[in-house]
């Protein structure tokens, strides 16, 4: 940012001014805060009575400055000088002066409380983790608290899995035990029949989850984007999630069909 101030003075002396032989303008300011310049403008110099005196007599004036800007400037860029000084003897007695001072500096940008707070999980080291779409997605290593987070939260994802899995188990050994069942049914045509009714209430029943892919929610993601994408229902990805309460980062478990 650059910005240029102006001032106007108007300096009266205290005798009469028939030429200013010498003049100088010291700024003595600096930044009280961000946005804030507090300080003075000094004047100082030699003027003789009358253009054709051999004395000359010193003047000096100071000239408090308060300027409050608009913005907020970064400590290590922000600097303020003196951009142009103009002045002229009016009436034999005032002394008008025009001041442009130049205010430069990096305008500080504001940074949100999540954004802290994300920054400070975040460390130098870096790891990369790859989703089923073959994207890598790169995340700063997490600080002792976060880690605690993260593996309670793949904790849950294990545990809703091996439930999953489990009752996979189960049907699996239902089968089983049909399947033996049936080797030791004689030829009947009516044991026959109703063992093969048995396997065919199974077979028709709605398909089983034998594998799980997990994806990690990204910015503009909706429900009905995964779900569409992933081509599941609602009420599948209920089964595993709790869709009300999902956000940036977190982890969905994704349900693979098969028959």
């Amino acid at each position: 940012m650059q910005k240029v101030i102006s001032f106007d003075k108007t300096l009266e002396f205290k005798t009469m001014v028939g030429e200013v032989t010498s003049i100088s303008l010291d700024p003595k300011l600096d930044f009280s805060d961000d946005s804030s310049i507090s300080g003075e403008l000094v004047i100082s110099g030699k003027y003789k009575l009358t253009a054709a005196s051999r004395l000359e007599e010193d003047f000096l004036f100071h000239l408090p400055i308060e300027i409050v800007l608009t913005e907020s400037l970064e400590p290590e860029t922000r600097k303020v000088a003196i951009d142009d000084f103009r002045y002229e003897v009016m009436e034999d007695d005032t002394l008008n002066c025009h001041i442009d001072l130049l205010v430069e500096g990096v305008e500080k940008i504001d940074i949100s409380e999540e954004d802290v707070e994300l920054e400070d999980k975040t460390e130098d080291v870096r790891v990369n983790i790859s989703n089923e779409d073959d994207e890598v997605v790169e995340y700063g290593a997490l600080k002792d608290d976060a880690v605690e987070e993260e593996k309670k939260e793949d904790n849950k994802i294990e545990e809703k899995i091996k439930s999953v899995a489990d009752t996979n188990v189960v049907r699996d050994d239902v089968l089983e035990k049909v399947e033996k069942s049936s080797a030791e049914v004689t030829s009947d045509d009516d044991n026959h029949h109703d063992v093969g009714s048995l396997f065919s209430s199974f077979k028709d029943s709605d398909e089983t989850f034998a594998t799980y892919s997990i994806y990690i929610v990204r910015q503009n993601d909706t429900v009905e984007a995964i779900m569409e994408k992933y081509q599941v229902s609602r009420e599948e990805l209920e089964s595993y999630n709790d869709l009300t309460n999902l956000t940036i980062g977190s982890k969905v478990i994704i349900p693979t069909h098969h028959e």
